[in-house]
């Protein structure tokens, strides 16, 4: 028995010592090694909803400037990226106009935005024509404005938001958010006749914007003064349009941290707090911010609500994972251009499970923004850049898509071939999810024990798992104390896996 137990022991304190330090990897299965370089050019749309994924699992990316050659708009590939679709339009877009932001419909349309004056905002047909009954002869007007987010909402409207830097034509400089229907026409109930309009000093920008569950709308970005340092904003509007009085000041959250800066990435995690991400030029460093659903900063994420990134430039996207952690996409300064991922654990720090020490240098050089991310099949990441290249004293700059594959466990010891595992959230407050995929029928059974080895419980007995994916909600034992712990996996009483769990 003394012997059995010193086994355990030893098994155990090595598990907790080998979990692996890499959460990602290059998908080798895409592309070229992981790469997909477009035919389409990316100038002026570092911040732009320019990615999205299709009802039929492809994905679609914008063009961000203009494509002399072939006049390309956006693209459509595969998962294993596999060139699908390329949409050219000459006929329909002036000369030199570029797609701003793009959304993929349910039914295999898609919505996109330009700066065509009198109609900018297009309905684009599966057989990838422009609907010439959308709006007024195929377009929508944009008053100038330009679109850096395009969102469908629950109740069926297109929601756009972006910016207009000048007073022209009659039509005023501020930062808008607008509505229509899915004919192409403002939609009169919301806000002042489709559109919500913010206007501060001097110029200011929308770049992300997301729907909550109960219709409001959340929207971020900036605003700048020509005496004063920026202002990150944070908006949320009532589903009518109106400002929400509960969030923030009157419907408004706007700081400065250090001397001004800029919101460029937002999103929601599932208990309704909201992070946003971009920079701060007073500290010099990329930042992420967590606020509670009122608009507050929420005080248990990295100090006092803000983490601090010094070794980024600026922070373009953010997204939550599955297991709860947070992922960023962010710009490495210096003159050799660079991109990184950088995952933090959900109380903002750094994730020693992923890359090294939390971060991961994207290994193509020259890859710079737009940095933009789409999670596809639960744990596949897309990520688009520029790659800059030199040739006859020309720059030219395309696209690229990236693909990755990411380790949502905290960490696992051996995992067998025939089955995936993962916990989330993690860390754990009381309840989580146990995750697996597996390619057999198997008995399975769960059970929890300390980094010593001692059996705490068992969380779910065996059990029989058909073929495919599971989810089973487990909930710790009463009165756990917080620190580390380890859920062990087990297939007809042999051990499969370790998997680190954090109770907070």
């Amino acid at each position: 028995m003394i012997l059995k137990h010193f086994t355990s022991l030893l098994v155990f304190v090595f598990a907790a010592q080998c979990l692996p330090a890499q959460g990602i990897a290059l998908d080798s299965t895409f592309g070229q090694n992981g790469y997909v370089k477009t035919p389409l050019s990316t100038s002026g749309t570092n911040y732009s909803a320019m990615i999205d994924q299709t009802p039929d699992n492809h994905i679609v990316v914008m063009a961000g400037g203009r494509n002399y050659l072939t006049g390309l708009l956006f693209c459509k590939y595969s998962m294993s990226g596999d060139s699908v679709q390329a949409y050219n339009f000459p006929n329909d877009f002036l000369n030199g106009v570029s797609v701003n932001s793009i959304k993929a419909l349910a039914d295999g349309r898609f919505v996109v935005a330009d700066h065509e004056k009198g109609k900018g905002l297009k309905m684009i047909t599966q057989d990838g024509t422009v609907d010439q009954n959308f709006g007024d002869n195929g377009g929508a007007p944009l008053f100038y404005t330009s679109i850096h987010d395009i969102q469908i909402s629950q109740n069926n409207r297109i929601l756009l938001a972006g910016q207009n830097l000048n007073n022209y034509d009659g039509e005023l400089a501020g930062a808008y958010v607008m509505a229509y229907d899915m004919q192409g026409h403002l939609d009169s109930s919301f806000a002042d006749n489709g559109r919500f309009r913010y206007h501060y000093d001097w110029v200011e920008f929308f770049n992300k914007m997301q729907e909550q569950p109960d219709g409001k709308i959340l929207v971020t970005g900036c605003a700048m003064s020509q005496t004063l340092p920026s202002y990150n904003t944070l908006f949320r509007l009532l589903p009518n349009g109106a400002l929400d009085s509960t969030f923030g000041v009157n419907g408004l959250v706007a700081e400065r941290l250090a001397s001004g800066g800029e919101n460029y990435g937002m999103t929601l995690q599932p208990d309704q707090k909201i992070l946003v991400c971009g920079y701060d030029p007073g500290l010099l460093a990329a930042i992420i911010i967590r606020y509670l659903p009122n608009g507050a900063r929420d005080a248990s994420f990295g100090v006092d609500g803000v983490v601090t990134l010094p070794m980024f430039a600026e922070a373009n996207d953010i997204l939550v994972l599955p297991n709860g952690k947070i992922l960023a996409y962010c710009v490495v300064p210096g003159e050799d251009e660079y991109s990184a991922l950088l995952q933090l654990l959900p109380d903002g720090s750094l994730d020693p499970y992923f890359g090294t020490g939390g971060v991961f240098y994207n290994p193509m050089p020259n890859f710079s923004p737009p940095l933009k991310m789409k999670l596809v099949d639960g744990h596949k990441l897309i990520v688009t850049g520029t790659h800059t290249s030199f040739s006859n004293n020309f720059i030219y700059q395309k696209l690229q898509l990236q693909a990755y594959t990411l380790d949502l466990s905290v960490g696992v010891v051996s995992p067998q071939d025939n089955a995936k595992y993962w916990i989330y959230p993690n860390p754990v407050r009381d309840h989580f999810d146990i995750g697996f995929e597996l390619k057999t029928k198997q008995e399975m059974q769960f059970e929890l024990f300390d980094l010593q080895g001692k059996h705490l419980q068992t969380l779910v007995s065996k059990s029989m798992f058909e073929t495919g994916s599971h989810t089973v909600p487990v909930d710790l034992p009463a009165g756990l104390t917080a620190g580390n712990y380890l859920l062990r996996l087990s297939s007809a009483g042999k051990p499969l896996a370790s998997v680190q769990l954090v109770k907070m």
